[in-house]
């Protein structure tokens, strides 16, 4: 499964750790969860994206890495938010950043 997952009303918070080798997503946040990854996380070499967010869940991910992920670096759809800042997303095997689908919302820096 997930590394972490974030879903109904749950709120993650992922500061200074590291995810490593998961079988499914990093992060995965949906059903209207929210994450915060924040200074210095870092996700490596998990099987799916390293970051999923989905159907109306939130995440901001600020200052990290995200490595090697056999999906993509991070994906977002089904009326997602996603905010990334200072974010590295090197080395996937699918798309870096994934964005898609009606009221799915993005920003980038």
């Amino acid at each position: 499964g997930a590394g972490l997952e974030a879903r109904r009303g749950g709120i993650l918070c992922l500061n200074n750790s590291t995810i490593i080798g998961c079988a499914a997503s990093g992060v995965f946040v949906h059903a209207h969860g929210r994450a915060s990854c924040v200074a210095g996380f870092e996700i490596v070499r998990c099987k799916l994206d390293g970051i999923e967010v989905a159907h109306h869940g939130s995440l901001e991910a600020v200052d990290g890495n995200i490595t090697s992920c056999g999906g993509g670096g991070v994906a977002a759809h089904s009326q997602a938010s996603l905010r990334a800042q200072r974010c590295g997303v090197v080395g996937h095997r699918g798309q870096g950043f994934n964005v898609k689908g009606h009221g799915t919302t993005a920003s980038l820096a």
